[in-house]
Parts: structure tokens; C-alpha cells; sequence
């Protein structure tokens, strides 16, 4: 007989399904681990909020399957659990056009998830989205 889980562990589970399959491979796990009433709020554009399982496919658009991300620290305890991570993009796209470095960008950020009953119910992220523009060519670095 196999050793129960703890609801920790299989929030973490469920956490970093999200990054693997969904985020770097592009299979839609989505149904499987988000509830359809989720919150996410820090989400660059989307007036930074992102609503249910469409408003997360609608987030991540083409990007899907692109994206490789570096897990960094995951800590859970009782329904959170908060993961550190960079994500790189491998090809010449962004979200909102084409990279004008012609390659990888990268950003590194914070996610806190929330589970409820085995689903993800809301998510906290916060993201370097300024390292971001700056590779981008968006912002230029400030003169010292």
C-alpha cells in the first residue's frame, strides 16, 4: 500500500504540474489542477488580474510550451505554497511582439498559490517585469 500524501505535498505537486506540463511542455492540465472560479492577481497586463481556467489560457497564450522555467525554492505549508523561479524564453518572442535581443529573455519573480479541495483557487505573483523591459529595449537603464 502506498504511503498517503500530505496536503502539503500535493499541493506542491499540483504547483509544479503547472510549471512543467502546462507552462514548459503545453499540456493542458488546467482543468485537472485549477479551479474554475481562481484568482490571480500580479499578472502583468490583464489590469493584473487573471480570472479562472480561460482567463489563465488566455494569459499564457502562444507562450505555451516555449517556456522554460528554473525552479529555484518551492515551500509549502498547509493550503500555500510559495515558489521562487526564473522563466526563460528559448525563441524570439514575447509576450507583446517580437525580442529585440533575437533570443532568450528572462525574468525571475515570486508565486504564493492557494489551494482549496485538490485545486488551485488563487495565485500572488510577483515578477522582475522591469529586468524584462529592460531587455526588451522598453526601458533604458537609469544614469548614475
Amino acid at each position: 500500500m502506498a504511503p498517503e500524501i500530505s496536503p502539503e505535498q500535493r499541493n506542491r505537486s499540483l504547483s509544479l504540474r503547472l510549471f512543467t506540463d502546462y507552462l514548459m511542455r503545453g499540456e493542458d492540465v488546467i482543468d485537472e489542477v485549477v479551479a474554475p472560479d481562481f484568482r490571480g492577481h500580479g499578472f502583468g497586463g490583464h489590469d493584473g488580474e487573471v480570472v479562472g481556467p480561460a482567463g489563465l489560457r488566455e494569459y499564457f497564450g502562444e507562450t505555451i510550451g516555449t517556456l522554460w522555467y528554473d525552479i529555484h525554492d518551492q515551500v509549502a505549508t498547509d493550503d500555500t505554497v510559495v515558489t521562487r523561479w526564473t522563466v526563460h524564453t528559448p525563441r524570439d518572442i514575447v509576450r507583446g511582439g517580437p525580442s529585440p535581443t533575437g533570443g532568450e529573455t528572462e525574468m525571475s519573480g515570486i508565486t504564493i498559490d492557494r489551494f482549496e479541495s485538490g485545486k488551485l483557487q488563487e495565485t500572488w505573483m510577483q515578477a522582475d517585469y522591469l529586468h524584462l523591459y529592460r531587455q526588451l529595449g522598453l526601458v533604458s537603464e537609469p544614469e548614475l
